[in-house]
């Protein structure tokens, strides 16, 4: 990219009224991470010929790189309008719905494309993965069929139909798929995620968990935060029913007990078991060094979580339990960090880690501090008390809830590479 990149500026400055020398151009610097570089071009490309489509997707390419959907999404709109009958747009088109979680749009835009080249690789590939998240697995095992048919060698779609078959429970024949994506193309990290999880699969408890986990991924962001926001509410009636209902108090304590276990795994799942994979030699080697770092630092949060859930379980302290569940939440920032593709991204989201991190000790602190004035001095600061017990931990949580959104959102604002 970079030499393609050199040829073309050379050809740009001997005349530089050639759309299409901007387009390849902004898609060169794109695949450098000069991403202010390549969006400068492509509007170039845009600005010398705004009635060719051209343009209009390679901006819309860019976009997508930075995971900029909402921006890409108006740019290929405005291809589609110019050339209606072009496939490949409609096929990026519907690799957006998908990353904007609109799974209907997707399959949508996909069918378009296909009306118009029932080929299309791209239109296919996104019908699928969008299928799968709809539930439609046959029809999305069809689509991946064809893919293989027209191409045994594609390691992306070897990635989708291993990915299919982890939602089917099919273990064994998903991580076929993703040795052979790997194979293919070892740089594919989709398969190599895939692959991870496949060989984590081998655990019971993982499988179970990683299914929910899977089935989960169906829903948009918001609505699963609104549905575990009125799961917490309704635990936590459960011990005014409990009160009003003497009897009813083992079953519903059993419940509360099932609930909360479900909620830990699902929050500890893929770090635990990334320590379980680190001792056996196929699943170490499956894992990256930057996973292996990661799953040191999670071990640490686990270990701390344990201590404190121990200390609850002997104390009876309410906090202590309140602390062992946000310490395991940090869990959810340090894969984020280690998953940054930048050092700009990931120095950030350490700082933020570190903050969320830093709320733990600082509610102990403010709980002291109250209590002191409240008891010793007779100062009424119950804000202050609140703030410890309450808000400080909430607040952590909140941050590692988000943590993939807070990594998403500085991914797309990071800064080039240095040219």
């Amino acid at each position: 990219y970079e030499e393609a990149a050199s040829e073309l500026q050379q050809s740009i400055a001997e005349d530089g009224n050639n759309p299409y020398a901007h387009g390849l151009l902004a898609l060169c610097l794109s695949k450098l991470d000069r991403h202010q570089s390549a969006l400068e071009s492509a509007k170039k490309s845009i600005a010398l010929a705004p009635d060719n489509d051209y343009g209009h997707f390679i901006l819309a390419r860019i976009y997508v790189e930075r995971d900029r959907f909402a921006e890409a999404r108006e740019a290929i709109k405005q291809a589609i309008q110019i050339a209606p009958e072009d496939a490949a747009s409609h096929g990026l088109l519907a690799r957006i719905e998908f990353g904007l979680e609109n799974w209907h749009a997707a399959v949508n835009a996909a069918n378009a494309g296909l009306a118009i080249d029932a080929t299309d690789d791209l239109c296919l590939h996104f019908r699928s993965l969008a299928l799968v998240k709809l539930g439609r697995t046959d029809e999305a095992i069809r689509d991946q069929e064809t893919l293989l048919a027209a191409d045994p060698n594609d390691s992306y779609t070897h990635m989708a139909r291993g990915w299919t078959l982890l939602e089917q429970g099919a273990f064994s024949e998903a991580k076929k798929h993703f040795l052979e994506a790997l194979r293919l193309d070892p740089t594919n990290e989709d398969a190599r995620s895939g692959l991870v999880n496949a060989l984590k699969s081998q655990h019971l408890v993982f499988g179970l968990t990683l299914r929910l986990l899977l089935y989960l991924s169906r829903f948009r962001t918001w609505a699963i935060w609104v549905g575990a926001f009125i799961f917490f509410f309704g635990l936590y009636q459960l011990d005014k029913l409990a009160l009003k209902y003497p009897d009813a108090l083992v079953p519903l304590v059993l419940f509360k007990a099932v609930a909360f276990t479900l909620m830990i795994m699902l929050v500890v799942a893929q770090p635990l078991f990334d320590l379980v994979l680190r001792l056996d030699p196929d699943g170490r080697r499956a894992l990256t060094p930057e996973k292996i770092r990661a799953s040191n630092w999670q071990a640490l949060c686990m270990l701390a979580a344990l201590a404190l859930a121990m200390l609850w379980s002997w104390k009876g302290d309410r906090q202590m339990k309140t602390l062992a569940y946000v310490t395991l939440m940090l869990t959810q920032l340090i894969t984020q960090i280690f998953d940054s593709k930048t050092i700009w991204v990931r120095l950030r989201m350490t700082w933020i880690t570190l903050f969320a991190a830093a709320l733990v000790p600082a509610s102990f602190v403010t709980t002291i501090v109250a209590l002191f004035l409240i008891l010793k001095l007779k100062i009424k600061v119950l804000w202050m008390l609140k703030l410890g017990l309450m808000y400080l931990p909430i607040a952590s949580v909140v941050i590692s809830a988000f943590a993939t959104d807070i990594k998403d959102w500085l991914e797309k604002r990071r800064p080039d590479a240095e040219e």
